[in-house]
């Protein structure tokens, strides 16, 4: 019986072509920050367990926001992803936790949205540049 790895997961490697490839992202910029939506808890779980490896990130460059978490918490993840000099580069929200989410005050906000799919979900809104993307 072979282990299942994060390779072997469709939606997640299109996920990492998606940020790597296609915006050329690459979390060493902080001012430049991603927050992935998702409507599944596992799913959350899962994003915040592989993705900082699998992009090359610091350890505590990926963090999980969900409506379950204490607010005092929920405003202390929000507020270290607005922070450049913080290690956070992309914040994963079930969606629950999303119905209050306020990134306004997050930077530079400038409202560029992409599409993809997390693993195991229906496509899901990511949006990119909660704090604005300079090329």
């Amino acid at each position: 019986l072979a282990a299942i790895t994060p390779a072997d997961f469709s939606k997640y490697q299109r996920l990492l072509q998606l940020v790597r490839d296609d915006w050329a992202w690459s979390g060493k910029d902080p001012s430049d920050r991603i927050v992935l939506f998702t409507g599944r808890r596992e799913t959350q779980r899962f994003l915040v367990d592989h993705l900082a490896a699998d992009l090359g990130l610091p350890k505590g460059a990926v963090v999980g926001l969900d409506g379950a978490m204490p607010d005092v918490d929920q405003t202390r993840v929000v507020e270290q992803f607005a922070q450049e000099q913080e290690a956070v580069r992309i914040l994963v929200a079930t969606e629950v936790a999303s119905e209050g989410l306020n990134l306004e005050g997050s930077g530079r906000s400038n409202g560029d949205q992409r599409q993809a799919a997390a693993p195991g979900e229906q496509r899901r809104s990511v949006v990119r540049g909660a704090v604005r993307h300079q090329r």
